[in-house]
């Protein structure tokens, strides 16, 4: 499964949203493309509250990997 990066910043904003919420750090130098880019995603979500962004997470990995929830309890079987 290959994610584009558009779709890696969304769930990097997306999580960043709901474990910190709404970005209140400076942006990062021009120069840093890829933290600039980051920090632009999550910024874009301005006061988006946590529980929104957990339903856009579960959204997005939803359309991503449509069969995560399955992955996910075959995971946790051959654990126990």
């Amino acid at each position: 499964m290959k994610l584009s990066n558009e779709t890696k910043l969304a769930f990097y904003a997306l999580y960043k949203q709901i474990t910190e919420g709404p970005c209140k750090t400076e942006a990062p130098s021009r120069f840093k493309m890829i933290e600039r880019a980051k920090w632009q995603a999550w910024s874009n979500l301005g006061k988006m509250s946590k529980e929104e962004a957990q339903k856009k997470y579960v959204e997005a990995l939803s359309k991503a990997v449509p069969d995560w929830r399955q992955r996910l309890a075959e995971l946790n079987k051959s654990q126990l």
